[in-house]
């Protein structure tokens, strides 16, 4: 994988709980344009950063779903300040509600 793409996806799993993690935030870490970061991360992963980013806090939220732990409180660990922002981005990757994966 290019270096930059390896820098990104190490800066979002080291940082996704951070709700300021941003693409600019991630640019200047890098130290590499917006545009370019994200033609790389695109062509490397056939993924946006965004997209990348949120499919690995969802991931990380269904760990802590497994936990008894509200829902405020599992979107905050991962990084998502509004609750039902995070329903919504989580029905979006899953398919299905924070709750209803918690009750499967």
């Amino acid at each position: 994988k290019d270096i930059t793409v390896r820098k990104i996806i190490h800066i979002i799993m080291e940082e996704y709980d951070n709700p300021n993690l941003s693409i600019a935030y991630i640019c200047e870490k890098v130290n590499v344009s917006r545009a370019k970061a994200c033609q790389i991360f695109k062509n490397e992963t056939q993924k946006t950063i965004n997209e990348y980013l949120n499919e690995y806090r969802i991931s990380q939220a269904k760990l802590y779903l497994k936990k008894d732990m509200s829902l405020e409180k599992v979107a905050k660990k991962v990084g998502y300040s509004d609750s039902n922002y995070f329903s919504k981005i989580f029905r979006k990757i899953t398919g299905m509600t924070p709750t209803s994966y918690r009750g499967r």
